[in-house]
């Protein structure tokens, strides 16, 4: 049997490519010249999405159909170390924005490239500072914990102590502060009792006496690093029967990185929470 001309003959084809396909009435021979041409152009269409490697992805190349293209991912070669970040350079563009430091935020600036940044805390939040702990010690120094970022500080202590143990605190500078330049006022209300004393010229100014039932502990220091003499505020609260208020001030112009609590007798343990607000 003989093969229809199919020179004049309009083919079917695909909906979305246009591939031509055998049609319902093709004898035997015609539909396998028709299989074999639908296979080339399938072929070569699809000839964009043979070979890449391993990792990379398959990306259009051009807004024609089925032009791909292999090609790695270029956002892990922006990335140089572990907290970098990813942000908008412009349309469909990333740029690098290197890991900040130590207590700094992510801010909005439009004036710098890609308009974040990283920056220090501008103020209105407490930040953790650090935390230190201590065990059955006479004395603890909390190092360079102050400095000129924090104008306020607070730390919050959780301490038992052995019984008649004294705790008193005092700012730190290098090594230990020994001078005689601290004073302080004790407001004390005990089972009724209302006590109210005044001590200068001391070396440390006491918190009061630690025993086994006082276990909470707040101070507030206010700019301890500055040069200027500043007052120190340190609260100390008990049990029910004992709140203590201490006013206290190291009256020579010194600027303090960091301050040490002492036992004046006995020994403490506990944890040191240190907190910084900006002005």
């Amino acid at each position: 049997m003989a093969g229809r001309d199919r020179s004049n003959k309009l083919m079917a084809t695909t909906t979305n490519f246009g591939w031509e396909t055998p049609d319902d009435t093709d004898l035997v021979k015609d539909g396998a010249l028709a299989m074999r041409t639908l296979g080339n152009a399938i072929d070569t269409s699809l000839v964009d999405l043979k070979g890449g490697t391993t990792g990379q992805n398959l990306r259009k190349n051009s807004n024609t159909d089925m032009d791909f293209v292999w090609a790695g991912d270029a956002t892990n070669t922006v990335i140089d170390a572990e907290g970098d970040l990813l942000v908008g350079d412009s349309a469909d563009t990333l740029q690098r924005l290197a890991i900040g430091t130590t207590g700094q935020v992510l801010t909005v600036d439009t004036a710098v490239d890609g308009k974040v940044k990283w920056a220090a805390v501008s103020g209105g939040d407490w930040v953790k500072i650090t935390a230190s702990a201590a065990s059955a010690v006479s004395s603890h120094s909390i190092s360079s914990c102050f400095s000129s970022t924090y104008k306020v500080y607070k730390i919050y202590c959780n301490l038992t102590g052995t019984v008649g143990a004294t705790l008193s605190w005092k700012g730190r500078v290098g090594s230990t502060d020994t001078s005689t330049n601290y004073n302080y006022q004790l407001l004390t209300v005990a089972n009724t009792t209302f006590y109210n004393g005044s001590f200068s010229g001391q070396t440390s100014a006491s918190c009061g006496d630690l025993q086994t039932y006082f276990t909470g502990i707040e101070f507030t220091i206010y700019d301890p690093y500055a040069t200027a003499v500043t007052p120190a505020h340190a609260l100390m609260t008990g049990d029910a029967q004992a709140a203590r208020y201490y006013v206290s001030r190291q009256t020579d112009s010194t600027s303090f990185d960091g301050i040490t609590f002492i036992a004046g007798s006995g020994t403490f343990t506990g944890t040191f929470y240190v907190y910084g607000l900006k002005a």
